[in-house]
This record gives structure tokens, C-alpha cells and sequence, in this order.
């Protein structure tokens, strides 16, 4: 009897190293986690990043209204009110001025907000149905892209000492996204109508190279440490990476089965780790969403963050180490730690009820394509 109870001991010890090994594995290939989620009101079109206010800027098209969030605790600090039809999109947190830029699609606007009291204090007129906004950090200026299939592409160029534009450039057709190139002060436009990159220079204001890249880019995120830009193109579910050495594309990522019918859209970066966080539509019909992350390494996948719904728009918290990701289809906003210790799914506050400069990107400022 003691012989079996010593053998019974040594297989229940056994299982228990194994099953430790086994959670223990898990936890070093799964390293973000979705810690927190927001009710934020209203479906989401651009979210960006504020880190001289440790604050978290949410577009709503709809609603006419930007959302503002702290992340000491993820909650709604303020709300910033708009014109009727000015369907506020991209937008842009600009350092040196304590700024936000935000396009208005329907106003055919930037609208600049000022960090300290969240309230409008300029309007500056650009081309038609404006999308998205990057901040050059090099220069002091602020390049906003608009323009549809009906209408010129364009990017404008505004001076954020006086707001004041000071040019305006020809791109392809349909502008869905920017991405500024510090190292090399350029400025990455996603053309989604031309399956290409169209690639300004800061210093001459002069588009100095066209990439093609795959079906319909919606997304781009500078890597300073590759020299590189990621770009997601929506229409055939690929990531593809630009050197900014040759402005040719160095490899196409097709990530996993998450990338469906419905593909990617926001991209970020977390430099600390060289990953890169792409917010996937994913497959409606069978309900495989996430955010996928990639090493900029390997430009393999290393691991799909389930945030229960569609993403559409993502950017990254230098100081919490944090993702904010949004979604054009549903009211919540998820927050994931990029080094938690492994993959959850809970939500601790709010509930879905709708549909819908530096060397880091902190906005995100495309949107599904064909929802506006």
C-alpha cells in the first residue's frame, strides 16, 4: 500500500510539473492581454494618443462628438462637441503644440483642439472629404489627405505655428492613410484607390516615389528601428513592408486565417518590443476577429488578441505600454497590455451596444472601407 501511495504521489507531482510547464509555455507565446474595456459612446473612427496628457483621443462619425479618455483608468474624462455633419475621422496628437488634429469629413476641415482645456480653437480648411492626419515632428507641420473616388486626392500641408496652409500635393486616389518618416522626413500616403504608396518629402513638399503594394491599403506605421513601414492592405488581407532606403517592398505578410473577407485596417507599433499591432476585421461569418501582432524580426505572427468584436482602429500608449483599439461597428473601446501575462477576453467596465510624431505611431486614423 505505501509502495502504490508513493508511485500515486509521484504521478499526481508529475502531472502537476507538466501542467505547470504546459500554463508556463502558454504564457511566454501569449504575451498581451485585453485588461479593460470602455463604453465610449459611439462607434469609432480614429483614436490617437496624447502623452503630454496621458490621454486617449476617440473620433465619432455619427455622433459629431470626439470622446476623451484618461489612461490612469481608462475612464471618459470629456467630450468635445461638434458641428452637425462635420463626421470627424482621422486625427493626429502634435507634441510641440500640445495639439489635436482632427479631419472632418463632412466639414471639409481640420479641426485643432487644444489639450488643455479639450475645446476647438481653429478650423483650417483642406481638400474635400479629408480622412486622415500625420504629425511631422521635423518640421512643425501637420499633413492632412483627403479626397474619394469622386473626388481629387490630395495632401495638405498646414504649419501649426500660425495654422496656416502652406501647400497642397497630388496623390493617388483615395488617400486612406498616413505614416511620417522621421529618419528620412517622408511621409507615407496609403492610396487605397491605386493600390499604392505615395511618398512625400518633407523638405520640398514633392511626392518622390510611388510603391505599389497590395488591394486597397488602409493602414500605415513607421518602424524606426527597421527603417521600415507596414502598411495593411484591406482588399486582399496582406501587410505589406516598405524599406525607406529604396521605397520598394521588402516582404508581404499574410498573417493567418484572422485576416478574412473583412481584412486589416489600424496599425501600430510598440517599439520597446518591435511588434506590430494590426487591427483585423477578420471574418464576420464565423466571428474570428483580433488584433494580430507581428515581430518586425521575423515579420511572422506571434500571437491574435480575441477583443469580442470587430477592430477597425488601434494606436499605442508609450507610458502605460498600452493599445487602445476601436471599431467602426461597435461602441466599445479595448485596452490591451502588451506584456500581460497571457490572453483574456473579459471585459471589466462598459458594454457593446452599436454597430460600427515620434518614432511610434499613437493614432489611428482609418476606418473600414465603405462604411462612409
Amino acid at each position: 500500500m505505501k509502495a502504490n501511495g508513493n508511485r500515486q504521489i509521484a504521478t499526481a507531482l508529475a502531472l502537476l510539473t507538466l501542467l505547470a510547464f504546459a500554463v508556463s509555455s502558454h504564457v511566454s507565446v501569449q504575451g498581451q492581454a485585453v485588461v479593460a474595456t470602455q463604453n465610449v459612446g459611439g462607434t469609432s473612427y480614429g483614436v490617437a494618443y496624447d502623452s503630454g496628457k496621458g490621454q486617449v483621443f476617440v473620433t465619432h462619425f455619427f455622433n459629431d462628438t470626439i470622446t476623451v479618455l484618461s489612461d490612469s483608468n481608462n475612464a471618459v474624462v470629456s467630450t468635445i462637441n461638434f458641428g452637425t455633419n462635420y463626421e470627424p475621422v482621422g486625427l493626429a496628437y502634435d507634441s510641440g503644440k500640445g495639439e489635436i488634429w482632427v479631419a472632418n469629413y463632412g466639414a471639409n476641415t481640420v479641426s485643432v483642439i487644444s489639450d488643455s482645456t479639450d475645446k476647438v480653437i481653429a478650423n483650417v480648411s483642406v481638400g474635400a472629404y479629408p480622412q486622415a492626419v500625420a504629425y511631422d515632428s521635423g518640421k512643425g507641420e501637420i499633413f492632412v489627405s483627403s479626397g474619394t473616388s469622386k473626388t481629387a486626392a490630395s495632401v495638405t500641408v498646414i504649419s501649426d505655428v500660425n495654422n496656416a496652409v502652406v501647400t497642397t500635393i497630388s496623390v493617388g486616389n483615395q488617400p486612406r492613410a498616413l505614416a511620417y518618416d522621421q529618419s528620412a522626413g517622408e511621409v507615407f500616403v496609403a492610396d487605397s484607390g491605386t493600390n499604392a504608396v505615395s511618398v512625400i518629402s518633407d523638405s520640398s513638399n514633392t511626392v518622390v516615389a510611388t510603391v505599389n503594394v497590395g488591394s486597397d491599403p488602409s493602414g500605415a506605421v513607421y518602424d524606426v528601428a527597421k527603417a521600415e513601414v507596414f502598411v495593411t492592405n484591406y482588399g486582399d488581407s496582406t501587410v505589406s513592408v516598405i524599406s525607406d532606403s529604396t521605397n520598394s517592398v521588402v516582404a508581404t505578410i499574410a498573417p493567418n486565417p484572422h485576416f478574412g473577407p473583412l481584412g486589416p485596417n489600424g496599425i501600430a507599433i510598440d517599439p520597446a518590443t518591435g511588434e506590430i499591432f494590426v487591427a483585423d476585421q477578420g471574418n464576420g461569418s464565423t466571428s474570428a476577429t483580433s488584433v494580430t501582432v507581428i515581430s518586425d524580426a521575423t515579420n511572422a505572427v506571434t500571437a491574435a488578441v480575441n477583443t469580442g468584436f470587430i477592430n477597425t482602429v488601434i494606436a499605442y500608449d508609450t507610458a502605460k505600454g498600452e493599445m487602445f483599439v476601436g471599431s467602426d461597428y461597435d461602441f466599445n473601446i479595448a485596452v490591451i497590455a502588451v506584456s500581460a501575462a497571457q490572453v483574456s477576453t473579459s471585459a471589466t467596465t462598459g458594454s457593446s451596444t452599436g454597430s460600427s510624431g515620434s518614432a511610434t505611431t499613437s493614432t489611428s486614423s482609418c476606418f473600414s472601407s465603405g462604411s462612409i
